[in-house]
């Protein structure tokens, strides 16, 4: 059973695979469905929404492909951070069931990168910094791509907001966003962006995930 991967939450499974053409030109009625199993349970999955199953993938006969949509919701907390899959595939061809593919993947699994990295992220965007208050400062901040939450972010047209000692709206940073490579970005903050005990900042582009995180000044 091949093992795909670890992928990240609300990201897409992709997996391309093979059963005979012989098979298929059986009859016109061939189905095929996806079981899937949560970590050592034998319990299904309720529901196949988020789940795509192509036959004769782009009109070529034995070649088929399964999508499976991570965001998909349906079956409540079924699919969930730190969890392990199985994935039996069948095909039904004049009503007789056949087992043709199997695989595994896991939700940022434990241990694993996806779930070491948000941990470091979780664990540093709150520390306290060398930033003097009301005194202009460039800072650094990195962005990834909403579509899977890990690929850097280029090319991106980044609004800066940020918000000064807990206020609870945030406003438009008056110093300009410079993309510098590989995701990191910068902005030259004004003196004004940081007139604050406590800087919270949230940069925002089409296509990425916020970038958030917050500042202590000192004196």
């Amino acid at each position: 059973m091949d093992y795909l991967g670890d992928f990240p939450v609300n990201g897409t499974v992709q997996y391309p695979f093979l059963s005979t053409s012989e098979i298929q030109q059986q009859s016109t009625a061939s189905a095929l469905t996806l079981t899937v199993y949560k970590n050592a349970s034998i319990t299904e999955r309720t529901s196949a929404a988020g789940i795509t199953l192509t036959a004769s993938f782009d009109g070529i006969s034995g070649s088929n492909h399964c999508t499976i949509d991570l965001s998909d919701n349906t079956d409540a907390g079924f699919w969930a951070a730190g969890n392990e899959y199985k994935c039996i595939g069948t095909m039904t061809v004049n009503f007789v069931t056949s087992v043709l593919w199997g695989f595994q993947f896991s939700i940022e699994r434990a241990g694993g990168a996806l779930a070491l990295i948000k941990l470091i992220k979780a664990n540093t965007d709150n520390l306290p910094s060398a930033v003097k208050k009301n005194t202009a400062r460039r800072l650094h901040f990195y962005m990834v791509l909403a579509s899977d939450h890990v690929t850097p972010a280029t090319g991106l047209t980044v609004a800066a907001t940020r918000a000064l000692d807990g206020a609870v709206v945030f406003t438009a940073a008056t110093g300009a966003v410079t993309e510098v490579a590989s995701g990191w970005y910068f902005i030259d903050a004004a003196a004004g962006d940081l007139n604050g005990d406590t800087v919270a900042w949230k940069m925002t582009a089409a296509t990425a995930d916020p970038c958030s995180f917050s500042i202590l000044t000192e004196p």
